[in-house]
């Protein structure tokens, strides 16, 4: 879509924001900092999410490139259920 700046640090106010945080986000806001100008969050709205910091991920996963697509880490299979979903006994 055009050219995007490559900033070395970003401010962003009262909540990180999802384009920062996802997809090539983190590779053009350099070092991000949040000023939530006295206003708790929290407060305004209901998250949808959380902020996974770089320490819990350390912990989980090895680094990966910025613009890494699930695609490249293999597959994976989840069958779950409830014992009230199993239809007729």
């Amino acid at each position: 879509m055009g050219c995007a700046v490559r900033a070395s640090h970003t401010l962003t106010f009262i909540a990180h924001k999802p384009g920062l945080l996802t997809l090539d986000g983190p590779d053009h806001c350099g070092e991000l900092r949040l000023d939530a100008l006295g206003i708790d969050p929290a407060k305004l709205l209901e998250p949808e999410g959380m902020l996974l910091d770089e320490e819990i991920l350390a912990r989980a996963i090895a680094p990966r490139p910025g613009n890494f697509h699930k695609g490249q880490a293999g597959s994976v299979g989840i069958l779950a259920a409830r014992r009230e979903w199993s239809g007729p006994r």
